[in-house]
């Protein structure tokens, strides 16, 4: 009854306001009426020439203007909850209303118009970003720093705005690995950076800058939570750099009185706020309160968002959009703390930051709404409700347009267009053309009327079609862990130790370019250890892993780690190799943040009636009652089942394994080559219409191996026809006495070359031989070989 009466109220007071030339129906247009008036046009002719004075401003009925954070399930005041259904307890969540809508998901690309220069593009906010942190720095070295900035070929940088950072803050694992940040050196780092922002907090004038507080506690890598706060100007952070137009969230809120009720409209986001602030909720009954709201003839109320409560806050003027004279002064969002369910985040709009408190304390509670004043699929032009020019899905026979579309006026959309094109107000264009660019470029549009010509972007490749960049799933494939470039050459010295092999990494077209490391950031995932009660928590793969400590036959081994229950079991040959770390002077040997001091792991894999496992860095095959040591590991089992498909462009044949999709070249080199000649054929070949291949790191290339096949272990298309063994891109650094001969020099006369290391000091010289790692597919075995030979075969791939 009391809405009905609401209702009531509502048209009528639309209609004395609106007069004759429009009508609201409790926001929503009765059923087959097909007055034009109600359609905003207040009897205009219907063949009149528009103009843009004469069409009425119209408000989307969800709010495309916020970004989500990473918030995808619900929580009670415990901990994680299935989400609830409508009128139950703990509804009305952030993560249920981003589902619905309400907020747009992140987006970023990348460029690099200067070498190692990588620039973040936020494609919502069209704000560019360094894609690196710069060292800490004081508040006012930091703003001058971005101002003197000169970063991937622009000089117009910036300290960003506190709403600017906390759009690109608490990235996840996976948004991190689409925006080419330079994130986190490991999983559990808090990150604190600077904003432009400030706070005036005390009596002297003392100004006080806002820092974003980006931590993970979750403790399993993925999630992270973000907190604003204020620092001293001496205090050091790091920072991030930005250019483009000042992204502020601020909405400027008009006060509006519809059915006796007292709203607030926003002026930049097309939000209703409740006038009337409520006191002393705690979390769960503020959420219950706002989604059992009738107020102002609605009923669709909910509690925001943290980031809708952001665009109370002038961070210009300090201050919140609505007089605040007594307490409550801090305010529940909708957004539950994930690293610590029993809290959610709060706005103070004394100070504009947000925290993270406890559930069961009473804060102050402000509903909102979406859609402006009218209900979904029309809105207020102003005087009264009007239909959707979208309705009629205008979007759908326009070519290059995605099926969205966007409501500009009671006339007049945009639609949505696919990547490279945009919307001229009638269609879908691109500044693109057929001879844009030279031949074997691609023409990247940025806006209507320009373009730049380059290769594909860092994360991309050329697709099939020659014509687009197409994205590369870089999580099916883990890094070897390889950071350093390396010479070809043996290393050659008077005493003994240890060599660097290490060299500065060569340019595109240099000798030795292309080497694991080069390729590292771009083509596969780190890999990442958090340990928690003995288990070792690896986020790029999922798996967990427990070190046994033991030395056991394969089936006692096998058991032991099934009868540790909960899916324990004894891993997988292509599993133990993605362990390996190949970044070690002291020879190739298990990541030391497993807690593993073995150089031999047995694995469950058998290969006939053997056992395979990994010592110092290659797979060697036992016999099953061989002792050895063991770890065991629990998670669903990584793919190693390659799914070939074979394509043909320019009589040329390249192969797709879709399993971890990288793209092969079918056939091999013409003749074995040496390492370094190797790099060299992959970076110059084009074939297939592709110019982009290069050497296969070391695991890339063990993931063709598939023991299932007796003759030959892969069952990659007519490999047994060709040569077996292949470089991979990847060096063995290790100088170990394994690696080390020793050298009695006779002058015109042959070298004597002793293997056998001992402690005299009768030779002239000593050296260690300088290799890269192979993958023969005849045994299915990793090994290494001096760099220098050349028998071994080489297969590009992109």
């Amino acid at each position: 009854m009391k809405k009905i009466i609401i209702l009531i109220i509502f048209i009528a007071a639309v209609f004395m306001t609106a007069g004759c030339g429009n009508s609201s129906s409790g926001g929503k247009l009765p059923e087959g009426n097909d007055d034009d008036s109600l359609h905003g046009e207040s009897g205009k002719d219907e063949d009149e020439e528009e103009t843009e004075d004469e069409d009425y401003i119209v408000y989307p009925a969800t709010n495309e203007a916020f970004v989500c954070r990473n918030f995808d399930s619900c929580y009670d005041n415990e901990g994680e909850i299935v989400c609830p259904e409508y009128g139950e307890k703990f509804y009305g969540q952030d993560a249920q209303y981003s589902k619905r809508g309400f907020c747009t998901k992140r987006h970023f690309s990348v460029k690099s118009d200067v070498e190692n220069e990588k620039v973040t593009i936020d494609n919502y906010t069209g704000l560019e970003w360094t894609s690196s942190f710069l060292p800490e720095r004081t508040w006012k070295e930091a703003s001058d720093s971005c101002k003197n900035l000169e970063y991937g070929g622009f000089s117009d940088w910036r300290l960003p705005t506190l709403p600017e950072a906390f759009t690109i803050a608490g990235l996840n694992d996976e948004e991190a690995a689409e925006s080419g940040f330079e994130y986190r050196q490991n999983s559990s780092d808090d990150l604190y950076f600077w904003t432009l922002s400030s706070d005036y907090s005390d009596y002297s004038g003392n100004y006080y800058p806002y820092i974003i507080k980006d931590h993970n506690d979750s403790g399993e890598g993925s999630v992270y939570d973000v907190e604003t706060t204020i620092a001293q100007q001496d205090e050091t952070h790091i920072l991030r750099c930005v250019r483009g137009e000042k992204y502020d969230t601020y909405s400027l809120l008009i006060t509006k009185s519809i059915a006796g009720d007292e709203v607030l409209e926003g002026s930049s986001y097309k939000l209703l706020w409740q006038k009337n602030l409520e006191t002393e909720k705690n979390w769960k009954e503020a959420l219950s309160y706002c989604e059992n709201l009738e107020y102002a003839g609605f009923s669709d109320w909910r509690l925001p968002s943290i980031n809708e409560l952001f665009t109370m806050y002038n961070y210009e003027i300090r201050k919140f959009a609505v007089e605040i004279t007594a307490y409550p002064y801090i305010f529940w969002s909708s957004s539950t703390k994930i690293g610590s369910p029993e809290e959610a985040y709060i706005f103070s709009a004394l100070g504009g930051y947000t925290e993270t408190r406890e559930k069961n304390i009473g804060y102050g509670t402000f509903c909102v709404r979406g859609g402006g004043l009218c209900e979904g699929g029309f809105f207020w032009n102003g005087e009264g409700c009007v239909e959707d020019p979208c309705r009629s899905d205008p979007c759908k026979d326009i070519e290059n347009a995605l099926d969205e579309c966007f409501p500009k006026s009671a006339k007049r959309y945009r639609c949505a267009c696919a990547e490279g094109f945009f919307w001229d107000g009638k269609k879908c264009a691109s500044p693109c053309k057929a001879d844009s660019c030279e031949e074997g470029e691609i023409c990247i549009a940025e806006n209507l009327k320009t373009y730049y010509c380059k290769k594909c972007r860092e994360g991309y490749r050329l697709g099939s079609d020659g014509k687009k960049c197409e994205k590369i799933d870089v999580s099916k494939n883990i890094c070897t862990g390889q950071k350093l470039c390396y010479k070809k050459e043996n290393y050659k010295s008077t005493s003994k130790g240890a060599k660097d092999y290490e060299m500065p990494c060569a340019e595109e077209g240099e000798e030795l370019f292309g080497q694991d490391s080069q390729y590292a950031g771009r083509t596969c995932t780190p890999l990442k250890f958090t340990s928690s009660g003995g288990i070792i928590a690896e986020h790029a793969t999922g798996l967990k892993w427990i070190s046994t400590e033991k030395q056991l036959k394969y089936e006692d081994a096998k058991a032991y780690c099934e009868n540790l229950g909960e899916g324990w079991r004894l891993p997988e040959i292509w599993e133990l190799v993605n362990l390996v770390d190949t970044n070690d002077y002291s020879g190739p040997k298990f990541w030391s943040d497993l807690g593993i001091s073995a150089y031999r792991l047995m694995s469950g894999t058998l290969y006939g009636e053997n056992v395979l496992a990994v010592w110092i860095g290659m797979t060697k095959v036992y016999s099953t009652d061989y002792e050895m040591d063991f770890i065991c590991v629990k998670g669903e089992k990584q793919e190693h089942s390659s799914k070939f498909e074979i394509s043909e462009n320019n009589g040329e044949e390249t192969v797709k394994d879709h399993a971890t999709d990288l793209v092969w070249q079918k056939s091999n080199a013409p003749s074995p080559l040496n390492w370094a000649d190797a790099l060299a054929y992959c970076e110059n070949l084009e074939y297939a219409g592709f110019a982009d291949w290069r050497l296969p790191n070391r695991n890339e290339l063990f993931s063709l191996v598939n023991y299932e096949k007796p003759d030959m272990a892969t069952y990659f298309p007519d490999m047994d026809k060709l040569n077996s063994v292949f470089w991979s891109s990847t060096t063995n650094i290790a100088t170990t006495d394994d690696c080390l001969r020793k050298v009695r020099d006779y002058g015109d006369d042959d070298d004597y070359y002793d293997d056998e290391y001992d402690d005299d000091d009768e030779y002239d010289y000593y050296y260690y031989d300088n290799e890269a790692w192979y993958v023969n597919f005849k045994e299915g075995i990793v090994g290494r070989e001096d760099k220098g030979e050349n028998y071994i075969s080489v297969k590009c791939v992109r």
